[in-house]
């Protein structure tokens, strides 16, 4: 069987081999030109046999469009002038047949429109090169002279991006791509391979830009009609090319290939164009860069004239009374993203000075550690006048005039400006949000409307196809929007596909815009990752532009893994949401108390049992319940299971729409719960955070009572406050408090900078605030987790007769002792699912501790001393001192791993390092800084994992048989004696007495960790405490629980 299947194959890979041309044409491309196979054929068969190879090249990796449209005199035509060129060219033998064939021949170097230009470029061409003896100088002489020859000139104003030379030579006017194409065939005209490169997306988010490379024993780029002299390999975008990331497909850098390769160039003029292969250069570029001197950063210049185009005006910069550099800023003759670079020192501020003579305007800026753009204007916009600056009517005017004349103008170029810094009153807020709102929109129109008509959204590497319906009547204060999201998931492309049509059609609201986006990929989670946040919050700024939806009735819904999305965006974008409907998904790891302001529906099919959705949605039933009536202002829902549905219930989860309808957002709400999910946000409703100490899982709680605001959280440092007379009085001095401090007191000033800088950041002008206050959150102390009444409290009794330790808890003492309550999950607080109690005695010799652990399977795995236990099953002992405490584990073979940790403060001055056993070079001694709760207020602890307790005594009793599961165990008890003597360094931060006296209190917690955790629906973190502690972290010595030394 193996021959016949050689010899099947060797023509395909003859053909691969060479990339070029084979002795057997590949038929199947004549095929695909359909009517215009005759004239493929009779350009194959009327090439001379020396250009025949360059046909056959042309044809077998053109797009099929040319493949139906191209004749062959066409053809013909340009191979024949092709082949010319590179036979003619002085540098002929050093160009290979390969790059020839890929970077001469061809007549297209994107998707133009397939023009004859060879002969006329050649003519004009040839004279601009004379002399020239590479490729790269007559390349440079060409780019000189050309465009001024052809009367082409840049200008975003062109018809269209992707024109064909002559095209552009009509109107004399092309932006980059354009330019780049004329200047590629102007190269090949006269046997010069050129190329075109480009990418979609500079790192910085200013655009996009595409130029030229040349072939010279190797690739050099220039920038089509920006010439730098006779050399290659210069250009304004070195800079930004030098940034660029090979693994984005937004931030790399490609260049186009005529040959057939497994990338295609990404065409921001048509994203869904896919007809031109690439490659990715983008390490070349990256190659180039330069490291600024330490401390410096690059900062970008660009000024505006009154008509709001760009201007070409002397720049000065100055720190303090030194200018420190002097240019020239570009006007609209150069690329949209070429802009005067100046190297100045980080985060520092700095005078800038555009214009002549008594023209000058004067600004200022304060750098960046990272490139920034600076925006200017020439437009008189400091129309406040000394005396009428603090009036907020004035600045409410210069806005208005300064949009009028700059309707280009930008958010973040608005509230640069200096009326921007004027108090404003509540009124002027109001009126100044509905301006910006409006700006806005009306910017959106114009910079999105090709994304609106391609229905297409594109986030970095991912793009996110939509649909959508307008229903009903529109209301007076805009449209509701109902964003659904399909099922599938973790399935072929084809299959969410059909999963994405048949969201479509599912619902169809009573009013308002119903999108059916496309999510972005086809893995499991694909409503959940973090590029959908962004995306979504795209897609409500364009509806609100184009179909007047009102932001403060946005609802989100999601049918199967659309619910699984409801589930998760629900909580952690409810600040976007006026209600969400969740039908068939399942929650992963969401938490519900982030649901506080935003009502949902939840609705399942009672037999739908994959994934035990049924059961999951009746535990968050319960949840919801609990919750609203815990607190009757949130957590509004909607739950219904219905007993005799599946996974699909026949359409009756439509119920959902009309409900959700009768809500709008708050974005204002009195008390907001912020519980981040894996997926992390920085602000949220009117809270801020900063970008850098987001962490999953942190929760912020923030009340406002009258004109006190009080903030909760132990997971940040920093908290920015977002103000507005929506929730507080800010004519009237605001209190901002935590834990009983006072962070802030006093008057806040509404300005529109703020107004804008909020707008900016956050995308709707609903979350827009006119004033803020960052305040220092008070470090978290431990009592916070769980307050000082709710710790757990035991008396220990004292004995007359010393204990035998063999681990039975058989002898009177322990009959008669009093057993502690049962052990509780240590995050939740939970009961948990085997039964563990534990007792204290003591006596002048020793501190004795019980335990009895429920265990219908006693396992362990490790046996030798100070192996870590804490993988198996096993139980703790924690005493704590002032200033350290001592860790004592144990498992069911009775092996032992122990620990000692000293505050690092306390160390030195406690003398702890006379003993060997804790000096700094004793064996694995390391800082520690906790597990869960790692910034505890004490700082860091050193721990001495090489410890071992002098004279303790331990065994261990298995109530059954040990790693045996072929029987049902009743568990195995735990017997322990330590003596007092050798606990000297705990005693030490206090010097309490050993043994303690009749009263005294000491602070010792006891732990049995499992490596089986309970089945869900219960809760169980693995861990189990004599009392809760609120976060997984034994190590917290302010909330062990208190045992008092008895008599009896």
């Amino acid at each position: 069987m193996r021959r016949p299947l050689i010899a099947l194959i060797l023509p395909t890979i003859l053909f691969g081999l060479s990339g070029l041309a084979s002795a057997e044409f590949d038929t199947d491309r004549l095929a695909l030109a359909g009517d215009n196979c005759a004239e493929l054929e009779r350009a194959l068969a009327d090439a001379p046999a020396d250009q025949r190879e360059g046909i056959e090249f042309l044809i077998a990796n053109m797009p099929e469009s040319d493949l139906q449209t191209l004749s062959a005199d066409y053809l013909l035509e340009n191979t024949r002038l092709a082949y010319q060129a590179w036979t003619d060219a002085p540098w002929a033998k050093e160009i290979p047949k390969d790059i020839f064939l890929n970077n001469v021949l061809p007549y297209a170097s994107i998707n133009e429109r397939r023009d004859e230009w060879r002969a006329d470029f050649r003519t004009r061409c040839l004279p601009m090169m004379e002399g020239a003896s590479s490729p790269s100088e007559a390349a440079a002489l060409i780019n000189q002279k050309i465009f001024k020859n052809v009367g082409v000139k840049y200008s975003t104003r062109r018809v269209k991006a992707d024109q064909s030379p002559l095209e552009s030579m009509e109107t004399g006017l092309a932006s980059c791509t354009g330019l780049s194409v004329l200047l590629i065939d102007a190269c090949r005209s006269v046997g010069i391979p050129a190329r075109f490169v480009g990418t979609p997306l500079w790192f910085n988010q200013s655009g996009n830009h595409s130029w030229v490379e040349v072939w010279d024993d190797g690739w050099h780029f220039t920038g089509a009609a920006e010439p730098t002299g006779n050399e290659l390999d210069r250009g304004w975008f070195v800079a930004n090319a030098t940034k660029a990331d090979r693994s984005s497909k937004a931030h790399a850098i490609y260049a186009t290939s005529f040959k057939q390769t497994p990338l295609s160039f990404p065409c921001v003029w048509n994203r869904k164009l896919r007809s031109i292969p690439a490659v990715n250069v983008t390490d070349r570029y990256v190659s180039l860069k330069k490291s600024l001197p330490p401390g410096m950063t690059e900062s970008l210049f660009v000024v505006h004239g009154a008509d709001g185009n760009r201007a070409s005006c002397r720049l000065r910069v100055l720190d303090g009374d030194e200018v420190v550099f002097e240019g020239q800023t570009n006007d609209e003759g150069f690329d949209a993203n070429d802009h005067l670079r100046v190297e100045l020192k980080q985060k520092r501020k700095y005078s800038v000075l555009i214009g002549e003579g008594d023209q000058v305007i004067r600004d200022t800026i304060i750098t960046d550690a990272d490139e920034e753009l600076h925006e200017h204007h020439l437009v008189s916009v400091d129309a406040v006048s000394e005396s009428s600056a603090d009036k907020p009517a004035t600045a409410i005017k210069a806005l208005r005039d300064y949009l009028q004349s700059q309707p280009a103008a930008d958010l973040k170029t608005i509230r640069a400006q200096s009326f921007s810094d004027v108090a404003l009153t509540a009124d002027d807020v109001v009126q100044a949000r509905k301006i910006l709102a409006e700006h806005q929109k009306q910017t959106l129109l114009k910079t999105r409307a090709e994304e609106m008509k391609a229905r297409v959204l594109v986030h970095g590497d991912h793009e996110m196809p939509f649909d959508y319906r307008v229903f009903g009547e529109a209301p007076e204060d805009g449209r509701s929007l109902y964003i659904s999201m399909h099922g599938g998931g973790g399935a072929p492309k084809a299959i969410n596909d059909r999963q994405w049509e048949n969201q479509k059609r599912l619902y169809q609201p009573e009013e308002g815009v119903y999108v059916a986006p496309r999510a972005p990929t086809d893995t499991w989670n694909l409503w959940h990752q973090k590029h959908i946040d962004p995306m979504f919050v795209h897609l409500i700024e364009n509806m609100a532009a184009f179909e007047n939806v009102n932001p403060n009735r946005v609802y989100v819904m999601g049918y199967s893994a659309g619910g699984d999305g409801v589930y998760q965006l629900a909580p952690r974008m409810s600040d976007r949401w006026a209600a969400a409907a969740m039908m068939a998904g399942h929650p992963n790891e969401t938490s519900a108390l982030g649901l506080r302001n935003v009502p949902f529906a939840l609705q399942m099919g009672g037999k739908d049992a994959a994934y035990k959705r049924n059961q999951i949605a009746a535990d968050w039933q319960t949840k919801l319940a609990e919750l609203h009536e815990a607190d009757p202002e949130g957590y509004e829902h909607f739950v219904k299971i219905y007993p005799n549905k599946g996974h699909w219930m026949d359409r009756e989860d439509a119920v959902a729409l009309p409900w959700m309808a009768k809500h709008t957002r708050n974005v204002t709400p009195s008390k907001i719960v912020w519980v981040q999910d894996d997926v992390t946000h920085s602000h949220f409703y009117w809270l801020g955070v900063e970008e850098s100490s987001v962490k999953a899982g942190a929760t912020i709680i923030a009340t406002v009572d009258g004109q006190t605001i009080d903030l909760t959280s132990s997971d940040v440092n920093k908290m920015e406050v977002f103000l507005d007379d929506r929730f507080i009085d800010l004519d009237q001095p605001i209190q901002i408090t935590s834990g009983g401090q006072t962070l802030f007191e006093g008057q806040v000033t509404r300005s529109l900078k703020t107004l804008a800088a909020t707008f900016d950041e956050r995308s709707d002008s609903e979350l827009a605030f006119p004033s803020s206050v960052e305040v220092e959150m008070p470090k978290p102390f431990p009592q916070s987790l769980v307050p000082d009444k709710d710790l757990p409290r035991y008396t220990a009794a004292k004995i007359d007769t010393q204990l035998t330790i063999d681990g039975r808890l058989d002898e009177e003492a322990w009959q008669q002792a009093r057993k502690t309550t049962s052990f509780v999950d240590l995050v939740s607080g939970q009961p948990t699912r085997y039964d563990t109690r534990s007792s204290v005695l003591w006596d002048d010799e020793f501190l004795y501790i019980g335990f009895w652990l429920e265990e219908p399977d006693v396992d362990a795995k490790y046996k030798d001393r100070d192996d870590p236990i804490y993988y198996d099953n096993d139980v703790e002992v924690f005493i704590a001192g002032k200033d350290a405490y001592y860790e004592f584990e144990i498992n069911s073979y009775g092996t032992v791993y122990e620990g000692f940790f000293v505050w690092q403060e306390a160390y030195e001055k406690g003398g702890y390092a006379t003993d060997p056993q804790l000096a700094k070079d004793a064996p694995n001694q390391q800082e520690f800084d906790g597990v869960g709760f790692t910034n505890h207020p004490r700082g860091k602890r050193i721990a001495f994992l090489g410890y071992d307790f002098p004279n303790f005594k331990s065994a261990v009793h298995i109530n059954g048989t040990l790693n045996d599961d072929s029987d049902v165990d009743q568990g195995w008890t735990v017997e322990l004696a330590f003596p007092w003597k050798e606990m000297k360094w705990l005693a030490k931060g206090d010097n309490r007495s050993l043994p303690p006296k009749v009263g005294d209190e000491w602070r010792i917690d006891l732990f049995r960790f499992n490596k089986t955790k309970a089945p869900e629906p219960a809760t169980d973190s693995g861990g189990w405490a004599l009392g809760k502690h609120g976060v997984w972290d034994s190590h917290i010595p302010e909330i062990f629980p208190v045992i008092t030394f008895a008599k009896e």
